[in-house]
């Protein structure tokens, strides 16, 4: 892939960013979020999917209820953001961070493998 792309995970909703870091805070209604079984089971795109288990960490579910919800930290003008900053293959590597203003600030990174599931963190 050659061309970095964007994206805030806001309650299992994906929204392609434009090419700038600036990402759209309005997402519609949330559906229920889905099961990592469910995530693999859906004709999600390969990216799509990335992001969707990488959401379904317990580590990321914890840190993104930090956000209330509304997905906003009023105290830094933050919101959960992910990104897939490259893939070789079936393997893509998540930048899970705090969307701000000025800046992102990087919570994880996670090696996802689509085929199988697996996600691990990098260190």
């Amino acid at each position: 892939m050659s061309a970095k792309k964007n994206f805030i995970l806001v309650a299992s909703i994906v929204c392609t960013a434009c090419a700038s870091n600036s990402v759209n805070a309005k997402a519609p209604a949330a559906p229920a979020k889905q099961s990592k079984k469910a995530v693999q089971a859906t004709k999600l795109s390969p990216e799509d999917r990335a992001l969707a288990l990488v959401e379904q960490v317990k580590e990321v579910k914890t840190w993104e209820k930090e956000f209330g919800p509304k997905h906003f930290n009023p105290a830094t003008q933050g919101r959960p953001g992910f990104e897939v900053e490259e893939h070789h293959g079936v393997v893509y590597v998540v930048n899970v961070f705090e969307d701000m203003p000025e800046h992102n600030v990087t919570f994880a990174r996670y090696q996802v493998n689509v085929k199988t599931g697996s996600v691990k963190k990098v260190d």
